[in-house]
């Protein structure tokens, strides 16, 4: 079924792939398309490299479709798992150089500079001053965090997809207090 609607679908791409007289056009036969980096490499440049006769994709079309959907996903998913993938590395480089081997242990980056460039951050620059921590709710249960006043931070999960605000944008608005994890 799969094979079927992939290639219901090239079918549909075949219509400006063929030429009037039902001959296969392909890049070699067509005039060559200008691009401002000096070669066709666009969409129109995928779609080139297929072959079709009679309006329908050869078996070498059809393979180097399946390779170019592999290659898409594979980008995909690299994309996809970054925010986890950078995540966990803050995590490791936590236990690993900052001794922090328990959920709920807080590191605070006050290194002017450079100092901020040995953690594996994507995002810190080196003017902040940064403070974080972990929660395992599994390994803890409810969990209930006290914000110092005046503060500006944020909760995120894993996958770094945004869960609240805390200090200044958060539900105590800068005055500090204790924000348990049924409030987020």
């Amino acid at each position: 079924m799969q094979k079927k609607l992939f290639i219901l679908s090239l079918v549909l791409l075949s219509s400006t792939a063929c030429s009037p007289n039902g001959q296969p056009e392909t890049a070699a036969n067509q005039a060559p398309q200008e691009s401002g980096s000096g070669g066709n490499i666009g969409p129109q440049a995928l779609v080139d490299q297929f072959e079709f006769v009679g309006g329908y994709p050869t078996e070498e079309s059809i393979k180097l479709a399946f390779d170019q959907l592999d290659f898409q996903r594979a980008a995909q998913a690299y994309l996809e798992f970054m925010p986890a993938m950078s995540t966990q590395s803050i995590f490791e480089s936590h236990i690993r150089d900052n001794g922090m081997t328990s959920p709920g242990d807080v590191g605070v980056y006050i290194q002017p500079g450079e100092g901020k460039a040995e953690v594996l951050g994507l995002t810190y620059n080196t003017e902040s001053i940064y403070a974080s921590s972990w929660i395992d709710l599994n390994a803890d249960g409810p969990t209930v965090v006290e914000v110092p006043p005046e503060v500006l931070g944020v909760v995120d999960d894993g996958w770094q997809r945004y869960i609240t605000d805390l200090g200044n944008a958060g539900p105590d608005l800068g005055q500090g207090g204790a924000l348990s994890d049924s409030a987020v």
